[in-house]
């Protein structure tokens, strides 16, 4: 393998996640009288973050933007975890990590809804260790939730790599000294240079694993 770390966002990376946000955040945006755009332009939005999503669709209001918030929790909380896909090809890219003596991380601004959206598919024993919401680090990409992680399981940087979907995670891999691999499906970022990059899990697994 190239790599024995391999450190996981979760949405939009191993789990396919922003559908079934940008279905809670157009149900927030008509719970509040809002216009609700097409499901293209709140799935662009929401690959920044939620929070500038909401800020996008309130024009620059902060108070609305937190109204917007609030109701999209209510939402999402009332999603079950167990019901968010995995993409194809992840489920079998773990495996194989493990299966060769490698590890799997996650590092996700989720909740604890990612733990159990993990439990749901019974891959609990294929990650070594899961930083989510509620260990409260600053959020990406900021380098202290990797940093921390890297030296609880002395982990060499050399071998070590962050996984997402986002230029903010590529800044949080470099910020922390590791190889950053760009996610990008639906060629979000065609020109952002990433030290690797992937469509799709078969091709990932042919090149770092």
């Amino acid at each position: 393998m190239k790599f024995i770390h391999f450190i996981w966002d979760f949405d939009g990376t191993l789990f396919n996640s922003y559908p079934l946000m940008a279905e809670d955040l157009a149900l927030a945006l008509k719970s509040l009288s809002l216009p609700v755009p097409s499901g293209e332009v709140i799935l662009e939005k929401l690959k920044a973050t939620l929070r500038e999503a909401a800020y996008a669709f309130s024009n620059g209001d902060d108070g609305l933007t937190e109204e917007i918030l609030l109701k999209y929790a209510y939402y999402a909380d009332k999603r079950s975890a167990k019901n968010i896909p995995l993409y194809p090809g992840a489920e079998d890219c773990l495996v194989k990590i493990v299966s060769q003596g490698g590890s799997n991380y996650i590092f996700t601004h989720r909740d604890k809804s990612a733990i159990e959206a993990i439990e749901s598919k019974k891959l609990s024993s294929l990650f070594t260790y899961c930083i989510t919401k509620e260990h409260a680090f600053p959020r990406k990409p900021s380098p202290d939730a990797l940093n921390h992680l890297i030296e609880k399981h002395n982990i060499n940087k050399e071998r070590c790599c962050m996984i997402g979907d986002r230029p903010l995670d590529m800044e949080c891999a470099k910020n922390t000294g590791i190889s950053a691999v760009l996610f990008d499906p639906e060629n979000y970022y065609p020109s952002y240079k990433a030290d690797f990059r992937f469509r799709d899990f078969k091709t990932l697994m042919e090149h770092l694993v």
